[in-house]
Order: structure tokens, then sequence, then C-alpha cells
């Protein structure tokens, strides 16, 4: 959009041009091209931000994802814990238990 409104400056400014003096012409087209760099600037600006948030935007995805995982294996180890964590009555259960939680740690560790 920005690029058809510079080139219809461009024209109307060419318009103007014949009917103006010398001074006037170079004055136009120092304006014109400062225009077109100034327009040129901003758009290599507004792409380079475009590719800055689109990393920003896979980095989150990342994030995210390690988070979730991590918080699902928070939720598993404290599942594990709860439930070995249950008083047994007798010394060989409580020692299998201690057994089981060791392997179940070492596991998902």
């Amino acid at each position: 959009m920005l690029d058809g409104t510079l080139n219809t400056l461009s024209d109307q400014t060419d318009q103007v041009a014949v009917r103006t003096s010398t001074i006037g012409r170079e004055t136009l087209k120092r304006d014109l091209r400062r225009i077109t760099d100034d327009h040129q600037a901003v758009s290599a600006n507004a792409k380079e931000l475009v590719e800055q948030l689109q990393t920003s935007l896979q980095k989150w995805a990342e994030f995210e994802s390690s988070h979730n995982s991590f918080t699902a294996w928070l939720e598993s180890a404290m599942h594990i814990v709860r439930s070995a964590s249950e008083m047994t009555a007798d010394l060989d259960s409580k020692l299998e238990q201690v057994r089981r939680l060791k392997v179940d740690f070492t596991l998902t560790s």
C-alpha cells in the first residue's frame, strides 16, 4: 500500500517539476529521495522486527513445551511420593516401599 502511495507521490512530483524552476526541481528531487530512503529504512526495520517477533514466539513455544513437560514430571513425582508415604503395618512392607520408591525415582529422573 505504501509503495503505491510512494509511486503516486513520485508521479505528482514529476508533474509539478515541469512547472517549477530548476532550484525547485532539485528541491523536489532531494525531498523525494529523502522520503524514499526513509520509506526503505522503515520497511527494513519493520522486516527486522517481524523476524525478531517470530524468533521470540518460537522461543516462547519451546519454553511452554518445556514447562508442560516439567509440570507433568512434577505431578508424577508428587503422585509417587504420596503413594509411597502411606503407612504400612510391617517392616518388610516398608522396605519394599522404599525399594519401589528408589526404582521409580531412578526411572523417572
